[in-house]
């Protein structure tokens, strides 16, 4: 699964430094929902992702800007249609692409979403829930069994299946506008993600929009001569 969040006219050409020190002044100050419904109205058949079909022999299906932001819109709407949310909520799901669309519609909603792994044993999904207060579990496809565990160990843990990628996407659905600015969003809490676990219970680590941002900000690191620089934007160039 690939997703480039660049349009072919932002990804800098790496051979002026000038280049990469003028015009790049608000890169690193940009909020994700926000550059991804930008990208849907100013260039929305731009392919941001791809991913394998199930059958990989058929290829594979691409994203357009358009739809993910649709699909973002359809889910902050479909999100915020739950009640009694706790402020963190938590994703456990198959890889694709709603991992992306369920982080960029709970930071529309204005909710923090965790990542607990796959992976995980329960206990340490259960540390943390605990930590970082989150009382709502969504999930998708084979990560139901899991799901269904901790409902069974936590009698007051609300567990929801998403709605599928294709619906997502398809389903007409009102923009969801994110109005925030940067000053007021950039220390928001957004993301949790957590440590491995392999010494004691896994610790949570919070992202905000700030750290988000971090590699926008590469924009305006200067180039080297005879050096490609080692970000995503030089090598997508």
């Amino acid at each position: 699964m690939f997703i480039n969040m660049d349009s072919p006219s932002s990804a800098p050409n790496s051979s002026s430094l000038a280049h990469d020190q003028i015009g790049m002044a608000g890169h690193e100050m940009r909020l994700l929902p926000q550059v991804l419904d930008g990208l849907a109205s100013t260039d929305p058949h731009h392919v941001l992702g791809m991913a394998a079909k199930i059958d990989i022999s058929e290829g594979f299906n691409s994203y357009t800007a358009l739809q993910l932001s649709q699909a973002v819109n359809y889910t902050a709407h479909w999100l915020e249609s739950h009640t009694d949310m706790s402020h963190t909520i938590a994703y456990i799901g198959i890889h694709d692409f709603r991992y992306w669309v369920m982080e960029l519609a709970a930071i529309k909603i204005g909710h923090t979403l965790l990542f607990p792994s796959p992976r995980n044993g329960v206990p340490n999904t259960l540390s943390l829930l605990e930590a970082t207060n989150c009382s709502v579990v969504f999930y998708s496809g084979n990560c139901k069994e899991q799901a269904i565990q901790l409902k069974s160990l936590v009698a007051s843990l609300q567990v929801m299946e998403v709605p599928d990628l294709e619906e997502m996407i398809n389903t007409p659905s009102k923009p969801y506008l994110y109005n925030k600015t940067w000053q007021e969003a950039k220390d928001d809490v957004v993301l949790v993600i957590h440590t491995s676990g392999s010494t004691g219970a896994p610790k949570p680590i919070f992202y905000t929009n700030r750290v988000l941002a971090f590699p926008d900000a590469m924009h305006l690191n200067p180039s080297i001569p005879g050096r490609v620089s080692p970000n995503c934007h030089t090598m997508l160039a």
